[in-house]
Formats: C-alpha cells, sequence, structure tokens
C-alpha cells in the first residue's frame, strides 16, 4: 500500500504552544470539514510522505516510526475519509473520470471508494432534455462535461441567426437546420461514447411525454412553448405519478436569472404546488417582474446569464443523480439579479389539498 493524501484535501500544520509537536489539520476543499490532530515531529515526516509514491515500510524508516505505527495513522486517517483509494480496476472512459472531479466527489464520502460510485451514477443514468435552446444547450454541455452518456432530447426548432450569442453547441453554418441533427454532427458520438435519442417534436400532452421520456432517471425541462407554466404541467404530470425527478429550469428576463425547481416525487411540491405558492407570491409582493415570463415576449440575454443559470441546474441534476447532498431546490426558487448579484429564494409549499402531491403513497 502507498498511503496517499487525497487530492482535494489541504494539509496544514503549527507547532504546538508550550510543548513539543505540532497541530496538523486536513480541510476537505469540497465540504469545508477540518480534521484536527497533535502529532510529533517523526508523524509529521511521516505525513509528508502520503503523496502515493512511498510504502508504509519506507515511511517506516525514513520518518522513524515503526510500520505499526505507520499502519495505525493510515487508518485513522482512512477512517476520516482522508485518503485516496487507489483503484486500478477502474476504467471509466470519460476524459474526468480519474481527474479533478474524482477528487471533488471524495470529499464527500462516507466510505471510502464512494466517489468512483458518484462517477459511475452520472455515467450510467439516461437523462431526458426538452428544449436545448438558451438553457438547453448550456445544460446539456455542463452534463456531458460531467459524464453523463446517455440522453433523450426533445426540440422541433431549427438553429436561427438570433440563437448564436446565447447557444454554445451551435455555429454559423449550422443556421437553418435542425438543433437535433447540428447537436449531432457537432458532437463526435463515438469518440464520447454518447448515446443521444433525438425527438423532433414539441411536447404538448401528458401522454406524448409517458411515451418520449420513458425508462430515464431525470427529466430536465429547458422549454418555454406553448408556455413555460404550460410545459412545467405537462412535465410534473407526467413525473410525478411515475416517481420521476424532475428540474423545471428557469429562464432569464434582461439582467434577470430565475433557478426553478427540482422536484423529487413524494418528496417535493409538484409544479402546480409551486405555480399556487408563487402566484400568492407575486399577489403579496411588489415585485414588477414575473418569476415565470410568458414565451412569447421578446426577451434579450446574453450568453454568461444563460450559462450560471443552466449551470445551477446542472448542478442540481448532478446531486439527483448520484445523491451525494440533498438537492438545494427541492421547496424553492431563486432570483439572481445580475447586476448587482444578489439573490432572492422564493418558498414553495406543497399544497394538502393538491390531487398529485397528496396522492396515496406520497409522503
Amino acid at each position: 500500500m502507498r498511503p496517499k493524501i487525497k487530492d482535494g484535501v489541504s494539509v496544514i500544520f503549527k507547532p504546538l504552544r508550550g510543548e513539543s509537536g505540532y497541530e496538523l489539520s486536513f480541510l476537505m476543499n469540497a465540504t469545508g470539514s477540518v480534521y484536527s490532530f497533535n502529532i510529533n515531529e517523526q508523524g509529521l515526516r511521516a505525513v509528508k510522505m502520503f503523496n502515493g509514491k512511498h510504502t508504509i515500510t519506507s515511511i517506516s524508516k525514513d520518518a522513524g516510526v515503526t510500520a505499526e505505527g505507520i499502519t495505525a495513522l493510515t487508518g485513522i486517517l482512512a477512517d476520516k475519509g482522508l485518503l485516496e483509494i487507489q483503484n486500478s480496476c477502474y476504467t471509466a472512459n470519460t476524459v474526468v473520470a480519474n481527474t479533478p472531479q474524482l477528487n471533488f466527489f471524495s470529499g464527500f464520502e462516507k466510505e471510502p471508494g464512494e466517489g468512483l460510485q458518484f462517477q459511475s451514477r452520472l455515467e450510467t443514468a439516461k437523462v431526458g432534455i426538452i428544449g436545448i435552446g438558451g438553457i438547453g444547450s448550456w445544460v446539456l454541455k455542463g452534463l456531458l462535461h460531467l459524464g453523463v452518456k446517455k440522453f433523450v432530447i426533445a426540440d422541433p426548432d431549427r438553429v436561427e441567426a438570433s440563437n448564436l450569442n446565447r447557444q454554445c453547441l451551435y455555429r454559423e453554418n449550422d443556421v437553418g437546420s435542425k438543433k437535433l441533427t447540428s447537436l449531432k454532427n457537432n458532437l463526435d458520438l463515438q469518440a464520447c461514447d454518447l448515446k443521444i435519442e433525438g425527438v423532433s417534436k414539441k411536447i404538448l400532452t401528458t401522454s406524448q411525454c409517458d411515451r418520449i421520456f420513458k425508462d430515464i432517471d431525470l427529466l430536465i425541462n429547458c422549454a418555454d412553448e406553448p408556455s413555460t407554466d404550460k410545459i412545467n404541467r405537462i412535465v410534473t404530470a407526467s413525473c410525478y405519478p411515475r416517481r420521476i425527478p424532475h428540474i423545471l429550469c428557469g429562464g432569464y428576463d434582461g439582467h434577470l436569472g430565475f433557478v426553478g425547481p427540482t422536484i423529487i416525487p413524494d418528496t417535493s411540491p409538484c409544479w402546480y404546488c409551486c405555480e399556487a405558492s408563487i402566484n400568492d407570491l407575486v399577489r403579496k409582493s411588489n415585485y414588477k417582474h414575473m418569476l415565470v415570463t410568458d414565451s412569447d415576449k421578446v426577451g434579450s440575454s446574453i450568453a454568461p446569464i444563460c450559462a450560471i443559470i443552466a449551470n445551477f441546474h446542472v448542478m442540481e441534476a448532478m446531486k439527483v443523480l448520484t445523491g451525494i447532498v440533498k438537492p438545494t431546490m427541492i421547496d424553492q426558487m431563486l432570483e439572481i439579479d445580475f447586476l448587482t448579484y444578489g439573490q432572492f429564494p422564493k418558498k414553495l409549499i406543497k399544497r394538502a389539498s393538491c390531487n398529485l402531491c397528496n396522492k396515496k403513497g406520497a409522503k
């Protein structure tokens, strides 16, 4: 065994006051957790050699600590999730699989090697996306970078010149082509081991949504037609009874961005409840902007706003698919003012009278 401190862990130390030895602290960068130990000079030298290059025997010899002592120290650090688990059998093809993403996941491990399981859950998940425009194109790109490989995508639109300022998966020579066609042409599906099922249709009914998005682990709605509210109702009516997690992406309106709810059936309020909460908030407030804008309004936006809002939703998708932490948006929406970076969460309540949320079996 060649013990190695995880790359996602910062190690700091300082001399103890009034006595010999050191206070040694390990900072888990992903979670902010800190573990501190008192250690002597020989132990400190040993820890400095926990870089994956030295065996327990060589560390024992160079640090002047018995092999039993090094083994005991290794056990303490491993129990705290501070050591990297070497696993030569892991052969994921994703570019990020053995790089900083695994280091990030390691900070959330409750058991050794769990970070590999988080990555595997992403790579084996099947994600549905409705709409690959201003938000959806960035959502897809973010999920690809995480390592998600299997998608079902519905979008009937063609690439327009006005899309190119903020939609990241299309080029100037794609104008006039179907978005799904351009998307597949621009992504090297074979090299990236991607599987994309494309459906060039607008989602108009719950039964249609059921048929297209079957056997998926997560559905992300990034569409705003026939309207944001209508498509969200269709998605939640389709997914909630089938116990499929779904993210109802927000959008943008000028300098404002909206992060929509993450809905976990039996736990979160459905969209009908969310919509009622939003309407109630609007009635009680003096907001000039609605949280959900009509799709027939001519909006304005720029790529940074689209990318940031989309990647909030990508983070939520990662939480849902891996289980590293509880999704943040399961009972709220978030308004962000990109001129001031102010953030304004809106609480969403599950209604006792809702026929969808509170059917028999729902919690």
